[in-house]
């Protein structure tokens, strides 16, 4: 029975994985706006009775899109917990960027439809969430109002120039890039030298 309900899983995730790619395949060619359950179920070789199991319609399949990449993104910024700040800050630019190259374009689709303004502003809400506590140790502050400001700033930053990068990275490769975003973003949360 254990089994059956093993193979039953994995063949639910391998059909929403199946829609979940055709939407983003699809959305690299036309808006989402444009795009038809009809698309998506004849890009993914699946029926509509079948995406309708799964979705209410297409905003519910990119809101699962979404929220797969949120969650994946926490457990990654929950994962460098034990890294004192400021030294986190390097391997999670270069986490954070190599997961969201790893998933382009997903990330573009999320980033540049209206569909989705949410995105940003839980990745922003994940760094600010995360730094906190460092971010008030380190200064011996605890200024939590001001520095979600300041937060969303950095953050924003950092997504402004990942979706610069991804629409066109001419010459910098993906290194220089990190290197770029981790000098910006790492002088921006140290800001001056800790009280001795």
């Amino acid at each position: 029975m254990a089994g059956t309900t093993t193979k039953e899983y994995s063949c639910v995730k391998k059909t929403k994985k199946a829609f979940e790619n055709s939407l983003v395949m699809l959305a690299k060619q036309q808006p989402l706006n444009k795009i038809s359950v009809k698309q998506i179920c004849e890009k993914s070789e699946l029926s509509r009775n079948a995406f309708y199991f799964h979705y209410d319609d297409i905003n519910a399949l990119i809101m699962e899109i979404e929220n797969n990449m949120i969650s994946d993104i926490k457990a990654m910024f929950d994962s460098f917990r034990k890294i004192d700040f400021p030294d986190n800050v390097l391997v999670i630019i270069q986490k954070l960027t190599d997961y969201l190259i790893d998933h382009k374009d997903a990330t573009l689709m999320l980033i540049d439809s209206s569909y989705s303004v949410s995105f940003t502003k839980r990745i922003n809400k994940l760094f600010s969430d995360f730094y906190f506590d460092y971010f008030k140790q380190y200064h011996k502050t605890d200024f939590r109002g001001t520095y979600d400001f300041f937060y969303e700033f950095v953050s924003n930053g950092y997504c402004g120039m990942l979706v610069q990068w991804l629409h066109d990275p001419g010459e910098i490769s993906k290194r220089h890039f990190v290197r770029l975003a981790y000098t910006f973003v790492r002088r921006l949360l140290v800001v001056e030298k800790p009280n001795t």
